[in-house]
């Protein structure tokens, strides 16, 4: 296991020919300290008295396991921070435009379209290991979040398993704690993890199809931007919509998947 490797922002230039272009990833330590308003002000304590209710993932929903989600209202999640974790929430949804408050899209260039996703929980919470078939550059608002990446070529000794998340793979090695009397394959993908854990402030790009999954050493707030250009919106992200389209009305792994809980009627949670 060793460091990700990290770099002060250079520019939107640099960064998109070097490191998105390129397809490798980076930790920019700082980048958001000067630019986004969140840090040093958001805390879980904001949305205490907000009555919207949220769905809360318990576990590892990336692994084989069945997915357990709850019902709960957002203040009263915030009020005790525990539980599970608060996955890919689209924030305005309760709170309005938040972008003035955070803006990762600012890092890229015009040819980029975002879309961004707040994630919340305790210390202990866990993403499973996947991949996604966009960039998607992690920005740590509150508390730390480490963060493990295995290059693409070691997808092959990660397990993949068959649970549907729109526009990406889900493996059942997990990088945190490795078990390879279960995952005998991954021995030799150990050496390959790269690590890191960020702080509020830092961001850290996650080129498409890099295997990835984190932990939450402690409570933690932050907000992942996935990335695509124009041509890659109508390629990748076509087919991305062709298969949610059929999940969500119930023709594709409709009981099997990240997005629904294991053992209700997915229906109930569109």
């Amino acid at each position: 296991m060793s460091s990700l490797p990290e770099a002060k922002w250079m520019g939107n230039g640099r960064f998109i020919s070097e490191y998105v272009q390129k397809g490798t990833p980076v930790v920019l330590r700082g980048v958001g300290v000067k630019r986004w308003n969140a840090i040093g002000k958001w805390t879980p304590e904001m949305f205490k008295d907000v009555e919207e209710p949220v769905w809360i993932s318990v576990g590892n929903e990336e692994c084989s396991s069945k997915t357990i989600k709850k019902k709960i209202p957002l203040g009263e999640y915030c009020e005790r921070l525990e539980g599970g974790y608060l996955k890919q929430f689209e924030l305005e949804t309760i709170t309005g435009d938040f972008s003035k408050e955070i803006s990762p899209i600012d890092l890229f260039d015009t040819e980029y379209y975002g879309s961004q996703y707040f994630w919340m929980g305790p210390a202990g919470c866990t993403t499973g290991l996947h991949h996604d078939d966009e960039h998607s550059l992690l920005c740590q608002i509150y508390g730390e979040k480490t963060v493990f990446l295995l290059p693409p070529g070691e997808a092959k000794n990660c397990y993949k398993n068959e649970k549907y998340d729109s526009g990406t793979t889900c493996f059942d090695f997990t990088p945190a704690t490795p078990d390879f009397t279960l995952h005998p394959k991954a021995t030799t993908t150990a050496a390959k993890i790269l690590k890191t854990t960020l702080l509020p402030g830092d961001a850290v790009l996650i080129p498409k199809y890099w295997l990835h999954s984190t932990t939450t050493p402690t409570p933690s707030m932050s907000i992942n931007l996935f990335a695509s250009t124009f041509y890659e919106q109508a390629t990748d992200g076509l087919i991305r919509r062709f298969y949610d389209f059929l999940h969500r009305i119930g023709v594709y792994k409709a009981s099997y998947c990240v997005c629904h809980h294991g053992d209700k009627d997915f229906a109930k949670m569109i």
